[in-house]
């Protein structure tokens, strides 16, 4: 039975990251360094759901124990990251729980740079605030809010930096180069050397020197579990499986809560032993340990779905994925996907395909998906036709999009010229698959046969050539 979700708190701190969106690189960066170290990250993209109140999110900036600041131009002049600023500005001891991390090339450190700031954010506030004056105050409420919030930035900017400066805030690159032993120092994880020494080792190219590196590891900190993962990882990136099962089973022997070797273990044993049993075990140890660990959620659903059959339970753990990351487009696509294909629930289909494409433009499956499910249960050949090109603004040689555009214009609108084209492009991508040569030939030999009766031909003969048992009498005679 899949345990409820429960974030185990003792003895490990909660990082809040603060940030634009514009450094999302920076964030994930963050987010996948300090996995090992089993500290709670909590993210905007995890913890707000579809249609949640942002600000009230925001807010819970000041009951976390740090606050990752990723410190940018782009962060000083988003109106978010200083709603947390503000926050965090009115907890007495916000110097203490702050770690701040300035961009590259972030100027802040000038006064005519901090002044830059103040001004900025002054202009906005004298915008608004001339804007409003030929507004009625009871029509806008809401503004005069945003009005009274520039205001506070304004005034508080200028403390937030010289804070900043003061605390000799160092760069992202300075802090990625020491492995982030500062910070690490600072909210006092325990096995701060060995984490240091685990992501030197990830800068290693050469593999020879990796290896020699790995077994001084082994010989410096013995029976230590997270040595075992970093190996198992290692092997597994050679292609030597069996090995990497090996150290992952190590790994969780050594430590039973160690939430991401049970995930790594899960999915060798999902995919290569194909022992979904076994699979489904360590992915549930996976998530009572390291709950923030979406994939693990994702490959259990997959595993009831396409192994076992049970839609109802895979439903479940998709739902309850949401719980972890309520704004995962990943999540809603492949509710959309179980809606869609076995629970043939068309309307709650579509809605969780739209949000996937709502919260990832160029979600090209979900897309795909959606415009598929438009043509074939709606219908609506124009909106799944839009859906298509959009597609192909994403990726242009996708071949299934292609391949259901031909089918579309072909069968729906019946143009057959335009159909063609993307027969054409499509059948190039993948030369050597049968079914493709095969069905651009039956297209050519219907609507083109006067014209290009040999090209049909032609194709037909590659996909005999290829499966021979593919040939038939009845199709041969349409040739003669």
């Amino acid at each position: 039975m899949l345990p409820s979700i429960k974030i185990k708190t003792f003895m490990k701190p909660t990082i809040f990251i603060s940030y634009s969106w514009a450094n999302t690189d920076i964030a994930d960066y963050l987010d996948k360094t300090f996995e090992p170290t089993g500290i709670i990250i909590k993210r905007d993209r995890r913890e707000i759901g579809y249609k949640d109140s942002i600000k009230d999110y925001m807010k819970q900036v000041r009951s976390t124990d740090y606050v990752l600041l990723i410190i940018s131009d782009d962060f000083l002049k988003s109106e978010s990251a200083m709603f947390e600023v503000l926050e965090l500005l009115k907890d007495e001891k916000f110097r203490d729980k702050i770690l701040p991390v300035v961009v590259d090339n972030t100027k802040i450190y000038k006064s005519e740079e901090q002044l830059g700031y103040i001004e900025y954010w002054t202009i906005i506030h004298r915008s608004l605030e001339e804007n409003l004056k030929s507004v009625n105050p009871t029509d806008s409420i809401n503004l005069l809010i945003n009005l009274k919030h520039y205001e506070s930035i304004k005034r508080s900017i200028g403390e937030f930096l010289s804070h900043i400066i003061d605390m000799q805030s160092p760069s992202f690159s300075i802090l990625k180069e020491e492995n982030f032993k500062r910070i690490f120092r600072y909210i006092g994880v325990s096995d701060q050397n060995l984490i240091n020494a685990i992501l030197a080792v990830n800068k290693i190219k050469n593999d020879e020197e990796k290896e020699i590196e790995l077994d001084r590891l082994e010989a410096e900190y013995p029976n230590n579990s997270k040595i075992y993962f970093l190996k198992a990882h290692y092997a597994y990136d050679k292609g030597q499986i069996t090995k990497s099962t090996h150290f992952y089973r190590k790994s969780i022997s050594l430590d039973s809560t160690f939430g991401f070797s049970y995930y790594n273990l899960a999915f060798n044993v999902q995919k290569y032993e194909k022992d979904f049993n076994e699979a489904i075990n360590f992915y549930e140890k996976s998530i009572e340990y390291s709950p923030n660990n979406i994939n693990a959620h994702l490959n259990l659903s997959t595993i009831y779905i396409l192994e076992l059959g049970n839609a109802g339970k895979a439903l479940e753990l998709l739902n309850l994925a949401l719980q972890v990351e309520p704004n995962n487009p990943e999540i809603y696509y492949r509710l959309g996907l179980l809606y869609d294909k076995d629970f043939k629930d068309y309307l709650l289909a579509k809605k969780n395909y739209l949000i996937a494409i709502r919260l990832k433009k160029d979600f090209v499956k979900a897309r795909y998906h959606y415009g598929f499910l438009l043509r074939r249960a709606f219908r609506k050949f124009a909106d799944a036709k839009q859906e298509f090109d959009e597609c192909l603004e994403f990726e242009p040689e996708n071949k299934n999009v292609l391949k259901e555009l031909a089918q579309l214009l072909e069968e729906d609108y019946r143009q057959y010229d335009t159909a063609k084209i993307y027969y054409n492009r499509f059948i190039k991508i993948e030369p050597n698959e049968i079914f493709d040569h095969y069905l651009y030939s039956t297209f050519l030999i219907l609507h083109f046969s006067k014209t290009d009766k040999d090209l049909a031909r032609y194709h037909y003969e590659i996909a005999c050539s290829i499966d021979p048992l593919i040939r038939s009498p009845e199709v041969d005679i349409l040739f003669e």
